[in-house]
């Protein structure tokens, strides 16, 4: 027999936490973040993610990580984060923006 009480459990149980990064991952996904516009993911690090970029003129591709501000919590992250994006500054790609 089925019991309704636990159906109706089921149906008001708070969304999972992959529901929850699937519907993160889609709300990102053609968001337009300066000329570019953000297509698929290219992978997945400690503090965000990196996806392909499409410049909105040219149409070239170059990857671009987005940073989840809420990951970075003391310090050592900042610092972590600070200097892979001092490093970054310092290369010469042509993909790396």
């Amino acid at each position: 027999m089925i019991d309704l009480d636990d159906i109706e459990k089921q149906y008001n149980q708070p969304p999972k936490k992959e529901e929850e990064e699937d519907k993160k991952k889609n709300a990102q996904k053609g968001k337009v973040i300066g000329n570019y516009i953000l297509g698929r993911d290219l992978g997945k690090g400690t503090f965000g993610e990196v996806m392909v970029g499409t410049h909105s003129l040219t149409g070239e591709k170059v990857a671009i990580k987005v940073l989840e501000k809420e990951k970075i919590v003391d310090v050592h992250d900042v610092e972590r984060v600070a200097r892979e994006i001092h490093i970054l500054k310092i290369v010469r790609h042509p993909t790396i923006v």
